[in-house]
């Protein structure tokens, strides 16, 4: 995205933007305790929004120098509401995602072919039997 398409963007929602109205919680949900999640108005969402894209905005002055990791803190104010799993700050990576995430490969153990293998050897016995069947009968019958 072009420098001046982002700022524009970040302008437009500065000024149509309430920081009084905005509620964004990122917590620990309670009843399936197991996964985190956020609570948040529309205002609240369009804040976090803001805050991501003006980071994105500034990303390049980030870089490491002498491979010193400099993390960008979110300049999160009292909009943004969480507890002890509330991010407050983005590690930069100046990598493509191929180079993090690696591909997931269809993994089939031996069981899964196993399977696969006895439904048709199970499948191909019952046509034979049928053909089989079928020309016993026909010759019972001629």
């Amino acid at each position: 995205m072009k420098e001046e398409y982002l700022n524009k963007i970040i302008e437009v929602l500065e000024k149509n933007s309430s920081e009084d109205d905005a509620y964004f919680e990122y917590t620990y949900d309670e009843e399936t305790d197991e996964n985190y999640l956020i609570k948040s108005n529309k205002e609240g969402i369009k804040m976090f929004a803001l805050e991501l894209l003006k980071v994105a905005n500034n990303f390049n002055e980030f870089k490491q120098d002498d491979n010193k990791l400099q993390s960008i803190k979110l300049d999160a104010k009292d909009w943004f509401i969480g507890d002890e799993v509330m991010p407050t700050f983005i590690e930069p990576l100046f990598i493509n995602r191929n180079e993090v995430v690696k591909p997931k490969h269809d993994q089939h153990s031996w069981k899964d072919n196993l399977i696969g293998f006895g439904i048709m050897a199970f499948l191909t016995l019952c046509v034979v039997s049928a053909i089989i069947g079928f020309i016993t009968l026909i010759g019972m019958i001629l």
